[in-house]
């Protein structure tokens, strides 16, 4: 079980299936997933955020997944919404694939604080183990509704993702 993920996604926040023809609209689609229920904060504020992030450098990690990130003031706590898109778009990744799988996340932008920085790092490293899991992005792809795909996040055994990522690493070093 990943508890991270019941402190910071929701099942309304989960968007399946959506329809993206740009990384622009992708991100669009993600900021206004991350502030349902924030009526404080403007999702094209979070958009620009976004655009901003990425101009630094592109969030895809390959594998069709992004995981676009950024600290935002007005929240009290990290965030984060996923959007499963019907089909890839362009994310400048690494690898070249399109991505159609996007973890957003909003950080509260108080970098000074320790354990918040700790707590981002985690998560950014749980997403990397989870996105190098075959099985977890072939499920993540095949689901259709927010709850199984929020289930998907809460109760996907660790130790899969981190095996999985453990013979990613392997095989890398064989390559070599």
């Amino acid at each position: 079980m990943i508890k991270q993920f019941k402190r910071i996604l929701a099942p309304e926040r989960i968007c399946c299936a959506a329809e993206a023809d740009s990384k622009k609209r992708a991100l669009q689609i993600a900021s206004q997933q991350l502030v349902q229920g924030l009526e404080a904060i403007n999702p094209i504020e979070v958009l620009e955020a976004f655009v901003t992030r990425e101009r630094l450098g592109s969030t895809g990690i390959g594998h069709g997944v992004a995981i676009p990130h950024v600290r935002f003031a007005g929240i009290e706590s990290t965030r984060a919404a996923f959007v499963q898109l019907q089909k890839g778009v362009d994310f400048e990744a690494a690898d070249g694939q399109e991505v159609d799988l996007l973890f957003a996340m909003l950080m509260p932008d108080n970098s000074e604080d320790a354990q918040a920085n700790i707590e981002h790092l985690e998560v950014l490293a749980v997403l990397a183990q989870l996105f190098n899991d075959e099985d977890f992005c072939r499920e993540a792809r095949e689901r259709c509704d927010g709850e199984t795909l929020y289930e998907l996040f809460v109760n996907y055994p660790m130790a899969s993702a981190q095996e999985a990522a453990s013979t990613e690493s392997n095989n890398n070093d064989s390559a070599v």
